[in-house]
């Protein structure tokens, strides 16, 4: 879900900084950066994927012969870590691929379409002001009398 936003931000953004530099193909641009966002985050996801399997098979001594990957079962109901440790882990296995798809997108945007410097001002640029401009064409324009 946050992902799906998310990408739609990134198509979104970099369409907006095509059009301000004045890029031709300001649609190819919001392709490339969603396709690099999804292609990230994807990358990602099965990062994580592997890392929670690879801690859970040395936890079990491996897989049991005959068994395979999809007889184990749902890593939420099967996982041992709890407490606050459990739950910041699960944060942030849930919002790394995101958050990584966005920066480097952000360095695409900086080293590829704009050309400029890649300092966390100039990744993330626009990025915010994109943001707040949906905030307000969402607000009401109909004034209570």
């Amino acid at each position: 879900m946050i992902g799906g936003v998310l990408i739609l931000l990134v198509a979104i953004w970099f369409y907006q900084s095509a059009i301000k530099a004045e890029k031709p193909n300001s649609f190819m641009w919001a392709a490339i950066g969603a396709v690099t966002f999804f292609a990230v985050q994807y990358m990602l996801v099965n990062l994580n994927v592997y890392i929670l399997e690879a801690v859970k098979d040395t936890q079990s001594g491996g897989l049991l012969p005959g068994r395979d990957i999809a007889s184990i079962g749902d890593r939420v109901t099967q996982d041992t870590r709890g407490g606050t440790s459990g739950f910041l882990l699960s944060v942030f296995f849930e919002l790394m691929p995101p958050i990584g798809g966005v920066v480097v997108a952000g360095l695409i945007r900086c080293l590829a379409m704009l050309g400029i410097p890649p300092t966390p001002g100039n990744i993330f640029g626009g990025f915010g002001e994109m943001i707040s401009g949906i905030v307000s064409s969402m607000k009401s324009s109909v004034k209570k009398t």
